[in-house]
């Protein structure tokens, strides 16, 4: 999951990513925090959105 996230936004760098199912059971060994800190490190963390159970975005 955090690996996908990352080719996502290199194939589409000015798109914001919303990344769901984290936690889930086909990505239970990525959580959430990892993910946040994938985007951080990879300075796309502005870009990566991951929102919590039942949270809402708007755009």
């Amino acid at each position: 999951m955090g690996d996908d996230v990352l080719t996502e936004h290199r194939a589409a760098p000015d798109a914001r990513i919303v990344a769901v199912h984290t936690e889930a059971l086909n990505h239970c060994t990525v959580t959430r925090e990892q993910v946040r800190t994938l985007a951080r490190e990879n300075g796309t963390g502005e870009q990566v959105l991951v929102p919590q159970d039942g949270e809402t975005l708007s755009f």
